[in-house]
């Protein structure tokens, strides 16, 4: 299990992820790259999926590799520039950047941790765990509701399609 590949990050553009398989490489961490452009036409499923390209390391690596990308934003927080678009973020904002961290990269989740402790709001981990927890279990939640949306979209494509394909054998004659 601990030499198995799973996903360990997701990027929007190929580039990105690239750069980081790169980095994760020279420093002696397996990589593999895929997406997840969806096999059938979104307009068929209803679905808009923006293609992801997904990194994935052996599970044994996720430490190593999470600490490697930690040490390279916070090295890089320090050369920011002031006019970065976190420095406009609410409080209440930079904490769902941090307990939304992979929905983040690692330079935002970094930074906005050092912007909240800049301005004296404290950043508990338990509670952070906590919060994450609780976000999970949410999420999990919702996902059910999607999956049964994307059952019922997909079952109504097939009405569709089989009416429309019975109408054109009625009303040709055999």
């Amino acid at each position: 299990m601990e030499n198995q590949f799973s996903v360990f990050k997701k990027y929007s553009s190929i580039d990105q992820a690239q750069e980081v398989v790169t980095l994760l490489n020279s420093n002696k961490i397996e990589t593999e790259i895929g997406n997840n452009i969806p096999p059938v036409d979104s307009l068929l499923t209803g679905n808009n999926i923006t293609p992801e390209f997904e990194i994935k390391i052996k599970i044994s690596d996720f430490e190593n590799a999470n600490k490697l990308l930690q040490s390279i934003a916070e090295d890089q927080i320090n050369q920011v520039d002031k006019n970065y678009y976190l420095f406009s973020f609410s409080d209440e904002e930079l904490y769902d950047i941090i307990l939304k961290q992979d929905e983040w990269n690692e330079f935002d989740y970094s930074l906005a941790k050092k912007l909240l402790s800049e301005r004296g709001k404290p950043i508990n981990e338990e509670l952070i765990k906590s919060l994450k927890k609780t976000t999970l279990k949410r999420f999990g939640k919702t996902r059910r509701k999607s999956k049964t949306m994307d059952s019922c979209r997909i079952y109504f494509c097939f009405i569709r399609w089989f009416f429309r394909n019975n109408y054109w054998l009625c009303t040709n004659e055999i």
